[in-house]
């Protein structure tokens, strides 16, 4: 649900986002050819918003979810019950792991394209 009906939180867009990423790339490989000492890096705020509690809960089901469908299994009950569960359980954490790694793709795509039209070859 929160895939397809999300992001709950305000964000800056992801231009800015990205913008800021590529300016930042930038003046590192500048810090790093000139000798310079590059700048302190941010550490990442620990922030929680409703989108974030909601991907951890989502992937915090699914894990019962399988962990219920191994006590299924064990307790010798109908094997199509307890292989669906596990079935449906992984899938939602897989679909999870998916989408992260595309965006990540996708991401690092157009801070190249970014990177590219700002000079650097």
């Amino acid at each position: 649900m929160h895939f397809w009906a999300g992001p709950f939180a305000e964000s800056q867009p992801i231009e800015e986002t990205l913008a800021e990423a590529a300016v930042s790339i930038r003046n590192a490989v500048i810090a790093e050819l000139s000798g310079d000492e590059p700048e302190g890096r941010s550490v990442l705020s620990g922030d929680r918003d409703i989108d974030r509690i909601i991907q951890v809960s989502v992937a915090a089901v699914a894990l019962l979810g399988i962990f219920l469908a191994v006590a299924s299994f064990l307790r010798r009950e109908d094997l199509r019950y307890s292989g669906s569960a596990i079935a449906l359980g992984g899938g939602a954490i897989a679909f999870q792991f998916f989408a992260i790694a595309l965006a990540i793709i996708v991401g690092a795509i157009i801070i190249g394209f970014i990177i590219h039209s700002l000079g650097f070859s």
